[in-house]
Formats: structure tokens, C-alpha cells, sequence
């Protein structure tokens, strides 16, 4: 039964079936988020003047400056961060070390306050 169909035809009515599964679920969960994008792209570029639309695009470059500027602050603070996790991890090393050295035992480690 199997043998009449070709990989590349089982392939293509895969791909095609899914497509579909998909384009339906994202019509039937997504109605409203879809026409909204679409009506306002459309209202947006089309019935507004030039003027309007460089007004626009100076907007949107002022929130990519401002966006820009959030993630310098967020890598600082990122490095921060990554500092602090370096030094803890450090010190849990040297604490590993140390209870090695004093042969420990693991309950004894988990159990330590």
C-alpha cells in the first residue's frame, strides 16, 4: 500500500497539510491581532500626508535611540551581574576546597548552615 508513493510526494503533502493546519490555527486564535496589523499598516502609510509620515519616522527613531540606549544599560548591568555570579562562584569553590581538604562528608556539606 505504502510503496505507491513516492518520499518527494509524502514530503510535499506533508509540508502542504501543515501549512494549512497552521494558516488555520493562526486565523481561528489570532483573528484579531491579524486585522488589527493589517488595518493599521493600511491606515497609517496610505491616508496619511508626507509630512505625517516623516513626523513618523522621526518618532521611530527617537524610541530606536531610546531602545538603543536601554540596552547599553542593561549590558552594564548584565556585566554586574556576571561579575557577582563570578565572585559566588568563586567562593563556593574555595568552600569546596576547603571541605575537601577537611574531608567532609556530603551530608555534613548539605546540612551546614
Amino acid at each position: 500500500m505504502f510503496n505507491n508513493i513516492s518520499w518527494s510526494n509524502y514530503l510535499l503533502t506533508t509540508a502542504v497539510i501543515t501549512a494549512i493546519y497552521y494558516f488555520l490555527i493562526g486565523v481561528l486564535y489570532y483573528r484579531n491581532e491579524i486585522i488589527k496589523i493589517i488595518l493599521s499598516r493600511n491606515a497609517d502609510f496610505i491616508n496619511t500626508p508626507a509630512k505625517a509620515r516623516r513626523d513618523y519616522a522621526n518618532i521611530n527613531s527617537d524610541y530606536n535611540q531610546e531602545v538603543l540606549n536601554q540596552t547599553i544599560e542593561n549590558e552594564k548591568e548584565d556585566a554586574f551581574e556576571s561579575s557577582m555570579v563570578h565572585e559566588l562562584m568563586n567562593d563556593l569553590k574555595k568552600l569546596f576546597k576547603e571541605a575537601s581538604d577537611k574531608k567532609f562528608t556530603k551530608e555534613e556539606l548539605i546540612l551546614a548552615r
